[in-house]
């Protein structure tokens, strides 16, 4: 294993996959050992950079060396009959970004679990002592963040900043300064009075992030909020339902304090038994027949239902609550529409006429991967809001699918794929669905 100067790098961690790996390790000629190592195995490289899988048998392998702040490279390999194969894995490109998170008094605050996206990875990793965390990014760095500062004996709670959406390719330390928080702590309980486990909690502030946290195996919740701060202490969901099959509960604390201790959060149940007509029409206003349409929360049964052949049906079993109504293309149909937005509504017995918008495809292409992955943004107050993505294909060549009400821009086009050194990505700003078709050069 070596770096972008072609320096051995120890400590990687190299692991081994291959459907052989199961068979036990052998060599022509030789006794079969009858070694069982599974489908994987992991391994560290030494101080000159090396690691060495013995024994293992024909056949194709992937290897993926892993380092330390979440950069990873993958190789694929072929095993044959030869004694020995020696493979050259290097991190090119890669640079190091050091994190620095401390307190509004300069103090270094250790155990902060901090985050970033290069390319398609997710790096990750937790401050030391000094308040510290080295990732190594291959490419651009985008949604630098403190996710969450783990419990101290000093029993200080922390807001978490905004997050940094890119950082320069050239900016090697990323600093983030953390203000005191006051913790709200309570129990959630069900209609029943019984303590709900795993439920998703929310408090929105002003000029904030909105704080979100899941009661413990007591049912006990600490959220941290703004000094001074009053807030909606909110019941969203059960974790692992995923807000698909919610259970039929809500509730919330209003006006809660900064600094309130031992709440409790009484859940009520919420009404069941609601139902919507849908009507589904192309974007010439005629019925679209086999057209998938679902909530979330999902109706009993927690299936999608389709449209006859008048493009009508009805949802039942509805909770009395909010909902979003998601409507799809029916199954084998040609794409020259794309499915309306996303709409919100409380059931009770209406009828929702949605409508199918007529479709543009954007081409373009990709130099430097094949299979990249290409989406398009929107620029919203500053944010990035996606509005199609899809996979560029062998050749580089891609399509992207979308409504022509999204206007003509300006929009962010945005690729990354894989390439020998790791992941490589490219952006083109100011782009135009009128305008020349882009080309994007990864590196």
């Amino acid at each position: 294993m070596i770096d972008g100067t072609e320096s051995p790098l120890s400590r990687i961690r190299v692991t081994i996959i291959g459907a052989n790996a199961d068979r036990g390790r052998y060599k022509p000629g030789r006794q079969n050992q009858n070694l069982h190592y599974g489908e994987r195995e992991v391994r560290v490289t030494d101080d000159l950079g090396r690691v060495r899988f013995p024994d293992l048998a024909v056949g194709r392998y992937t290897v993926v060396a892993s380092r330390g702040g979440g950069s990873k490279v993958q190789r694929s390999i072929e095993v044959t009959t030869a004694e020995m194969l020696e493979v050259l894995i290097a991190f090119d490109g890669s640079r190091p970004v050091t994190v620095r998170v401390a307190d509004e008094n300069g103090e270094a605050v250790a155990d902060a679990f901090v985050s970033a996206v290069n390319g398609r990875n997710m790096l990750n990793g937790r401050t030391n002592a000094s308040g510290e965390v080295t990732l190594n990014a291959s490419g651009p760095l985008t949604n630098v963040q403190v996710v969450f500062v783990a419990p101290s004996s000093k029993d200080v709670a922390y807001l978490m900043p905004p997050m940094l959406k890119r950082i320069a390719d050239d900016q090697a330390v990323v600093g983030f300064v953390l203000r005191r928080a006051e913790s709200i702590t309570g129990v959630v309980r069900d209609p029943d009075g019984n303590l709900v486990v795993g439920a998703l909690i929310t408090a929105a502030q002003e000029s904030e992030r909105s704080m979100t946290v899941y009661s413990d195996g007591s049912g006990q919740f600490r959220i941290n909020v703004a000094p001074n701060a009053r807030v909606d202490v909110v019941f969203q969901r059960v974790r692992g339902n995923n807000g698909l099959n919610a259970v039929p509960w809500t509730g919330a604390l209003k006006g809660v304090s900064a600094g309130a201790r031992d709440l409790v959060l009484r859940l009520r149940k919420v009404e069941g038994g609601r139902s919507v007509r849908v009507l589904v029409l192309d974007p010439e206003g005629k019925a679209v027949e086999g057209a998938r349409v679902m909530t979330i929360p999902l109706q009993a049964g927690g299936k999608q239902v389709m449209t006859n052949a008048e493009g009508r049906v009805t949802l039942t079993n509805l909770l009395k609550t909010t909902c979003r109504l998601l409507v799809f293309q029916p199954k084998g149909v040609a794409l020259t529409s794309v499915a309306p937005k996303a709409e919100d509504f409380v059931p009770a017995g209406q009828q929702i006429t949605v409508k199918f918008r007529r479709a543009i495809h954007f081409r373009g292409k990709v130099l430097g991967s094949f299979n990249a992955n290409v989406t398009l943004y929107r620029m919203v107050d500053g944010e990035q809001v996606m509005v199609s993505s899809t996979t560029a294909d062998r050749e580089g060549n891609f399509a992207l699918f979308l409504g022509e009400d999204e206007g003509n821009g300006p929009f962010l086009l945005m690729a990354n794929g894989r390439a020998s050194g790791g992941i490589v990505a490219a952006r083109a700003e100011d782009v135009y669905l009128d305008g020349p078709a882009p080309v994007l050069q990864l590196k």
